[in-house]
This record gives structure tokens, C-alpha cells and sequence, in this order.
């Protein structure tokens, strides 16, 4: 499913922050990259294609170009906590601004912090 409001993905960019938390999401929004930077990121091995609601893609086209360029801001702090996501694209390095990324679990039964990237040992 596609979890991201493209409108949260507009809305938001234009002041240098993104909240995509509690989304049950896999993996960051290819819409997030394609809108903003014009970059299709590859796909991750860890994670299930990403798959979308026919009405996002829609949305998507419409709102193409919503945002004039001097109305943006660039991407200093994505925060997407709560999520199932297990591996960041690579192209996340492409937002040059980006101070913040927060893709933190929170564990509900003793409110801990549990780090996504840490491997067992």
C-alpha cells in the first residue's frame, strides 16, 4: 500500500521537514525522491516492492508542479519513526540539506528505544 499522503510529501517540503511516522512503511516513498529530486531509486533487496494505490498515482500527476521552486526548502530533518523500514535508499544522500533522520522503534512494552539497523549478534 502506499502510505504516504503525496500532499504530506508537498506540503511539508516546503519547510524543510517531512513526518511520514506510524505509517507501517517498509521504505521511504519513491514519490519522495521522484517528486523532489527527479530520482527513481533502485530498489532494496530487505524490503517488498513498493506498491501503490492506483488513486496516488493520480494524485501524483495532478499535483506535479504544485510547487514553484522558490516555494521550497530543502530537506533538512525526514522524520519517520514507528515504521518497518529496515534499509534507507541510497539516494537519501542526494538531499544535500539533510541534518535529520529519525526511523527510530519505539518498543510499546517497556517504551524503549529499539535501533532498526543494529544486527543481532
Amino acid at each position: 500500500m502506499y502510505f504516504c499522503e503525496i500532499s504530506d510529501c508537498e506540503k511539508k517540503f516546503n519547510i524543510g521537514s517531512i513526518n511520514l511516522a506510524a505509517r507501517d512503511l517498509t521504505r521511504l516513498p519513491s514519490y519522495l525522491f521522484e517528486s523532489h529530486l527527479s530520482v527513481t531509486p533502485e530498489p532494496l533487496l530487505s524490503s517488498p516492492p513498493e506498491v501503490e494505490e492506483p488513486e496516488a498515482v493520480g494524485k501524483a500527476k495532478k499535483s506535479k508542479g504544485s510547487t514553484a521552486w522558490y516555494e521550497q526548502a530543502d530537506l533538512t530533518a525526514l522524520k519517520a519513526p514507528d515504521n518497518l523500514i529496515v534499509e534507507l535508499q541510497p539516494e537519501l544522500s542526494l538531499f544535500g540539506s539533510l541534518k535529520v533522520v529519525d526511523v527510530s522503534i519505539v518498543d510499546p512494552g517497556n517504551n524503549a528505544l529499539i535501533d532498526p539497523f543494529l544486527v543481532p549478534s
